[in-house]
């Protein structure tokens, strides 16, 4: 078992004095092993970070769409509130006036809550017709009503009972 001494002095040398191959080979492809490790480590890592960094933008946009909804939610409501208070305030102008057409045509009531218009001419125009529509002519002295007794005379079948008439009655009857 003999093996060729290396007079040389180095063992990875080789005969005619140069390193042998194998030896540095097996160094790079340690090195290369090694780099591939370290840089999967160092991708794994980034990418655990950017999912951490991925789920609280996700929570800070839920967060902020939460404040916006309840934003929106509160200037909703405010609009809808100042709505009605218009809504209000108009209505109560509305029939301000209606009234005081109303008193200084005068009215009933009932007739005032008939005016229609948006405008004091046009209530008025309103008041002027339903006048007009309702209006009664006089009567005249001596003129007869068929189906109505004249004037101080009951009937028993008249319908219509004279109150005073009435009273006169019951009183008289239980003092006699």
């Amino acid at each position: 078992m003999s093996e060729p001494l290396n007079t040389t002095g180095t063992e990875n040398e080789a005969p005619n004095g140069t390193e042998t191959s194998s030896s540095a080979q097996g160094t790079e492809d340690k090195k290369k092993e090694t780099d591939w490790v370290a840089e999967a480590r160092k991708w794994e890592q980034r990418a655990k970070e950017n999912k951490q960094a991925a789920d609280e933008l996700a929570e800070i946009k839920k967060q902020q769409a939460a404040a916006d909804e309840a934003k929106k939610d509160e200037l909703t409501k405010a609009t809808e509130r100042a709505e009605k208070a218009e809504r209000e305030a108009a209505e109560t102008k509305a029939q301000l006036l209606r009234s005081q057409v109303a008193a200084a045509k005068g009215l009933t009531e009932a007739q005032a809550k008939r005016l229609t218009g948006s405008t004091k001419e046009e209530l008025e125009a309103d008041a002027d017709d339903l006048l007009a529509s309702f209006k009664v002519e006089p009567k005249k002295a001596n003129q007869v009503i068929p189906g109505k007794p004249k004037d101080g005379v009951s009937t028993p079948n008249s319908g219509e009972i004279d109150p005073k008439a009435m009273v006169d009655e019951l009183f008289s009857s239980g003092r006699r």
